[in-house]
């Protein structure tokens, strides 16, 4: 009987045993997701504080990027009718050389603004010629050109050939030019 006894109690410490051990380790784990919450808490209030530091800090730079840009606008933007300032830009380069011929479409409204496709055959004698004009063309900034394809022919009687779109961006009203 004793024995019996003993053996009853045996088995309820083993439980009490196994309970308490699930109980110990349940509270080391709910301790451990505790802390990484607090943690994870600490740090979102830091990248709160950094984000509204570099909105602070990205908004300045934006300014003075924008400054810029608007900078390099003529100051009568709005006033300019794309299409004159655009065959003021062909005949700016007519007037470059007198050996070079501009070919061109007619002028389409698109949503990157107005656009012009033009040819423009010229004669280079050597290399510098060549970068010179390249540079000119380059060096227009309103509107702009971007070059499509390029032929080079130097020294001969077969004029260079470059082609590429004229592009005069569109200007909202609400845009800011300084």
């Amino acid at each position: 009987m004793y024995e019996q006894i003993l053996k009853k109690q045996f088995i309820f410490n083993i439980i009490y045993s196994i309970i308490f051990s699930f109980i110990v380790i349940t509270y080391m784990i709910v301790d451990k997701y505790n802390e990484a919450l607090i943690g994870l808490n600490e740090k979102l209030i830091k990248v709160n504080r950094n984000k509204i530091i570099l909105s602070q800090d990205e908004i300045k730079k934006y300014d003075t990027v924008m400054g810029s840009l608007n900078s390099l606008l003529p100051k009568d933007i709005k006033n300019i009718e794309p299409k004159a300032k655009m065959l003021a830009f062909i005949e700016n380069i007519k007037n470059y050389s007198a050996i070079t011929t501009v070919n061109f479409d007619n002028i389409q409204k698109n949503e990157k603004g107005h656009e012009l496709h033009i040819t423009i055959e010229f004669k280079c004698q050597n290399y510098k010629e060549l970068v010179n004009f390249t540079l000119f063309l380059e060096a227009m900034k309103f509107p702009y050109f971007i070059e499509e394809h390029f032929d080079i022919v130097l020294n001969s009687k077969v004029p260079c050939k470059m082609s590429g779109t004229l592009i005069f961006p569109p200007i909202e009203d609400n845009q800011s030019v300084q």
